[in-house]
């Protein structure tokens, strides 16, 4: 065995003295990447395990749930349906005529040179490169910061996550109220990398307690809890000459603090950490308790008091609900209404199942006037009204009791694409059912004994609980990052052009409608296929000139609440940025003549981040095809209605009348 020598062997014994080798050289051997596998996961703690959970509770309200819309048992309202959906199939096949006509002329007038090509950028992953020299600090071990460690190791990058809390699952395990529960589904908020299995049918919102354990089979099956430290609080983030960071950590209970050296940041501690409580004028005169909802833990601490809500949001909704039958009375008070209000279910089953990529796909600018407001939805598009008069059709008892409680609360209506959501009707009930009492107008000044509003009236209360979300707070970054606005400074609300892919933000863009983790995991796929070489940063100028068509967009689609919620974003808009500039948008002409059911269960079924695993670096077909085919769809009618507003989009791109349906690649 040496030079000239002869080896004498099996191939079993070269194999094992190269892994000798090997072994001497100190050589590293990888493990091949797991893109995407489908949780079938459980353990004994599992709250899913034993017999699925037939039942869910909303407001006291049991729903049965099934995997599939039940359709009308009412002949006269299943003909009357039935008939204005005729007509939509009928406008439909019309608009598709059109469309391919559109763009055979606009493919000819592309190619004689009359009309230029429009821009469609898609983000193309290069080879792997050495990634030796990368150390990545992420700050956080919530959902967005496991996003990004799966992959980050996937990149092969060393990497060390820090959080404060005792715990993995950051705000739900640690701070959040007991009976809290998700207002998205477990189908819609999983990971694309570890989407639901059949074991977790019928397709349902979860308890905090529930998605946490989620979280832990994601981080046991990627294997990434040896890179987890709790209890470790980063202090500070400083900048070093040499373009690396140096990090300070500091152990829960201890005074010293230690240092490292890192080339990389991922900042993933998310937004809700800092509670934001109005500074109002004569607060050290209010004899009462004054709160964040962050503090809430249970209703036995406001039992038989006076409680003032000042705000609302999904968890202020929630926990109106969980208060009044305990409290002596509620007031609950709002500047602008609560937003978009929704519920959590229709027709048993979750609000997300009828979101679709032919839905969401139409351009806003086309379909809306988001400063359309009122006290009913009549105010609103008429399109809108149409769809969910045929919606109506499937509501079960349940659903037209949530309409009774909603016409009985006079409060202001929004679109929901146009203003942050509250998804659950919760404060709705506490006023119909148990006697709360519902203003929109805001505190002025406290007194002794209770607070003056801007009507003129005041209220006499025992306590106070502010819903009024979490406030920015970059004091750990350094000095020019203290200020940070996601909306204004950041690109894609992610990356900073000045630091480039030394730094990133995960987890500070907010749905209006949605979910922040499969936001996340799409940019925290971006970041670390950024961070290793693989996909190439936007020069600056390019990233500047996003944010601010991104300012201006924002601005427009959330009037009232883009500026004082600087992450506030559409969904589903961004979620199709992400994955064009990751490269997995969806392929439709490839799939409607490789794959045409997949294509036709793709426009209307319910949107889950593992659509963006079929293709692309990091896809897994076969597995990415299962998790589709088990998420459920909008019915036959309501499809009908959904094709039209698409095709109609496409026609009007097609003239150059709109912005092109978002995922839709128009030529």
């Amino acid at each position: 065995f040496g030079r000239g020598g002869c080896f004498f062997g099996g191939p079993d014994l070269l194999t094992a003295m190269g892994k000798m080798v090997q072994k001497r050289e100190g050589a590293k051997e990888t493990e091949k990447p797991i893109f995407m596998h489908v949780d079938e996961a459980r353990s004994p703690e599992s709250p899913r395990t034993g017999p699925p959970k037939w039942v869910t509770f909303e407001g006291g309200r049991e729903y049965p749930l099934v995997n599939s819309f039940v359709y009308p048992r009412n002949i006269k309202k299943l003909l009357a349906i039935s008939v204005v959906a005729s007509v939509f199939l009928a406008c439909d096949f019309v608009l598709l005529i059109c469309f391919v006509t559109l763009s055979l002329i606009r493919r000819f007038l592309q190619l004689t040179g009359m009309i230029k090509y429009r821009v469609y950028r898609r983000g193309e992953v290069g080879p792997a490169r050495d990634v030796s020299d990368k150390r990545v600090c992420v700050v956080g071990c919530g959902s967005s910061a496991l996003a990004f460690a799966k992959e980050c190791k996937e990149q092969g990058m060393d990497f060390k996550a820090y959080d404060a809390g005792p715990c993995l699952g950051g705000l739900y395990a640690c701070w959040a109220y007991e009976s809290g529960q998700l207002t998205t589904s477990n189908f819609f908020t999983a990971f694309g990398s570890f989407p639901c299995s059949k074991d977790d049918l019928p397709c349902r919102t979860t308890p905090f307690k529930e998605y946490v354990d989620y979280l832990g089979r994601f981080a046991d099956f990627y294997k990434l809890r040896p890179f987890m430290h709790f209890n470790t609080a980063v202090t500070k983030i400083e900048d070093r000459p040499d373009g690396k960071w140096n990090i300070y950590t500091k152990k829960n209970g201890s005074d010293e603090e230690t240092v490292e050296v890192y080339t990389n940041v991922v900042v993933a501690n998310g937004i809700n950490r800092y509670p934001n409580i109005p500074d109002i004028p004569n607060r050290d005169k209010f004899k009462g308790r004054v709160m964040h909802s962050s503090e809430y833990r249970s209703a036995s601490d406001l039992a038989g008091k006076r409680v003032m809500v000042v705000g609302l949001g999904e968890s202020g909704s929630d926990i109106c609900l969980e208060i009044a039958p305990k409290a002596k009375e509620m007031l609950i008070t709002t500047r602008q209404g609560p937003g978009a209000v929704l519920t959590r279910y229709h027709a048993a089953m979750p609000n997300d199942v009828e979101t679709s990529i032919a839905y969401h796909s139409m351009p806003r600018r086309f379909w809306l006037n988001p400063l359309a407001r009122g006290p009913s939805h009549g105010a609103l598009p008429l399109w809108w009204r149409t769809k969910i008069w045929i919606e109506k059709a499937f509501n079960l008892s349940q659903d037209d009791d949530e309409i009774c409680d909603c016409k009985a609360i006079e409060f202001t209506k929004y679109h929901w694409m146009c203003r942050a959501g509250t998804k659950t009707t919760g404060f709705l009930k506490a006023c119909s059912k148990y006697g709360a009492k519902y203003k929109e107008c805001e505190i002025k000044s406290y007194d002794a004994e209770g607070v003056l509003l801007s009507d003129g009236t005041r209220y006499d209360c025992d306590a106070i609980m502010f819903c009024t979300g979490f406030k920015r707070e970059m004091s750990m970054m350094p000095p020019d990052l203290h200020n940070l606005h996601y909306r204004n400074d950041l690109w894609r609300k992610t990356i900073h052009p000045k630091y480039g892919d030394r730094l990133a933000f995960l987890g500070f863009t907010r749905p209006a409608i949605g979910a922040i983790p499969p936001i996340a995991e799409m940019a925290g796929r971006y970041t670390a296929l950024m961070m290793a070489g693989r996909l190439p940063l936007h020069s600056n100028e390019q990233m500047q000139k996003d944010i601010k068509e991104d300012i201006e967009y924002d601005e427009w689609l959330f009037p009232y609440d883009a500026k004082r919620l600087p992450g506030i974003a559409s969904h589903f808009e961004t979620w199709v940025q992400w994955q064009k500039e990751v490269g997995t948008n969806i392929r439709w002409l490839t799939l409607l003549f490789t794959d045409p059911l997949l294509f036709h269960r793709l426009l209307f079924c319910q949107l889950i981040p593992a659509q963006g695993r079929i293709f692309g670096y990091g896809s897994d077909y076969k597995e990415a095809r299962k998790a589709v085919t088990l998420t459920g769809m909008v019915p036959v009618h309501v499809q009908c209605i959904k094709t039209f507003l698409l095709l109609t989009s496409c026609c009007a791109a097609q003239l150059g009348l709109t912005d092109t349906p978002y995922s839709f690649n128009l030529w």
